[in-house]
């Protein structure tokens, strides 16, 4: 007999997920009750009893022959636990629509596959599994990047900064390699060589402001826009005599008042020592301005 289709051992477990030792396997003709002989090796010499009983692990050798079958599982007792209809065997020998099993075969004709063969073929190819995992990676990567756009600006605490991000330095830049952000910026911080790069806004010791934005407070200025320093319009009292005791102090014609003591030709103030210098500044961290680029 021809090599018959595999089965090898199947295993059932019963309704509690326990073997299903000693359960009865029913075959048949594919959907009849007329029973159809299996075997308990490959090569079709010894046939299974009709019904099958399975061991204590719920196995039993299985092998099919020449058409279909129906499988019927039921209980010790003969109540039916389960049963499948359309169970593949060998195909007859005169069905050209079948592959043969064994070799040596001559085959003719057209060589056709229907259906999802990527969903059907098992195991899945190599390149099939590479594919999965570069398109998994990609849309984590679009994923994590729509949680930090292109153009986000952060602070860094070392002189450099993280994979696809880049110093606000002034520096020319690629509009191909970060054509994203030139969309976003264009040639508001510099044109570059003016054909193949941009410039990037210079941040170092520089403060942030917040823009405006019609407030008011600091209006009249374009987002991204820098400021020079500048010091407040403002005024300082300044003493310019005083009484050293009582008796100093007369009256004089005109209503002026005449101090009877002579004082410095000019007066110094106390500037507070080492908290002068050649700018005004608050209290501050250095930290560096960097922005996702890519």
């Amino acid at each position: 007999m021809a090599t018959l289709a595999p089965f090898f051992a199947p295993q059932f477990f019963n309704d509690s997920g326990e073997f299903a030792a000693g359960y009865k396997l029913y075959t048949y003709d594919s959907g009849t009750t007329t029973p159809k002989v299996t075997y308990s090796d490959q090569a079709g010499t010894i046939p299974n009893t009709n019904p099958i009983v399975l061991d204590a692990a719920g196995k039993c050798s299985l092998w099919l022959g020449t058409g279909e079958y129906t499988l019927a599982l039921k209980t010790p007792a003969d109540a039916l636990v389960d049963s499948w209809d359309d169970v593949g065997g060998v195909p007859a020998a005169t069905a050209d629509e079948f592959l043969p099993l064994a070799g040596g075969e001559t085959m003719t004709g057209l060589f056709e596959l229907s259906g999802n063969a990527t969903a059907a073929l098992n195991p899945t190819p190599l390149q099939q599994v590479n594919a999965m995992i570069a398109a998994a990676a990609a849309s984590l990567t679009s994923s994590l990047g729509s949680q930090t756009p292109i153009g986000t600006i952060a602070l860094w605490l070392t002189g450099s900064p993280s994979a696809n991000w880049l110093k606000l330095n002034g520096n020319n830049v690629s509009r191909t390699t970060y054509a994203t952000l030139f969309a976003l910026w264009g040639t508001a911080f510099g044109v570059g060589d003016g054909s193949t790069t941009f410039g990037l806004p210079d941040t170092r010791g520089e403060f942030p402001r917040f823009w405006d934005d019609s407030r008011g407070v600091d209006s009249g200025r374009a987002i991204g826009s820098a400021q020079t320093d500048l010091v407040k319009t403002h005024t300082h009292g300044v003493v310019v005599g005083r009484a050293i005791a009582d008796g100093n102090v007369t009256s004089a014609g005109g209503g002026l008042m005449a101090f009877a003591e002579t004082f410095p030709a000019t007066e110094t103030s106390d500037t507070g020592g080492t908290t002068t210098g050649a700018e005004n500044r608050p209290r501050n961290f250095a930290l560096m301005a960097i922005v996702r680029a890519l």
